[in-house]
């Protein structure tokens, strides 16, 4: 399945329900609420991002716990669920939270990879 047609998919359940989502986006740095962004009508659905890639802002704009990302490094579930709880209190009108935390680019080893977490 293609990126298009994903979002697509997930536009459409969005309106299906009246469901509104807000992304905390790492490893990401935005690019999922970006390529949501394209499909017309979407701004009924979808509240943000809040593109939190450094563990300091993490800590600031979402109050993930530094102990946590001390311990577990900021790719855990840990930290992904607190990125969802922590965008969604800044979010009121969002039903859903969606966070995604990880280590990407050409360098990044394949056991890295992090974790997506959501919260309502």
């Amino acid at each position: 399945m293609d990126v298009n047609t994903i979002v697509t998919d997930l536009a459409q359940s969005l309106a299906q329900r009246n469901l509104r989502v807000v992304f905390a986006e790492s490893c990401t740095a935005g690019l999922v609420s970006a390529t949501l962004s394209r499909v017309p009508g979407i701004s009924e659905y979808l509240c943000g991002s809040a593109v939190v890639y450094r563990d300091q802002t993490k800590q600031d704009w979402l109050s993930v716990a530094e102990a946590d990302i001390e311990r577990e490094t900021s790719v855990s579930e840990t930290v992904a669920r607190q990125m969802a709880i922590g965008v969604m209190k800044k979010t009121s009108e969002a039903d859903y939270a969606v966070s995604i935390t990880g280590h990407v680019g050409p360098d990044a080893p394949a056991d890295l990879d992090g974790p997506v977490s959501y919260t309502q």
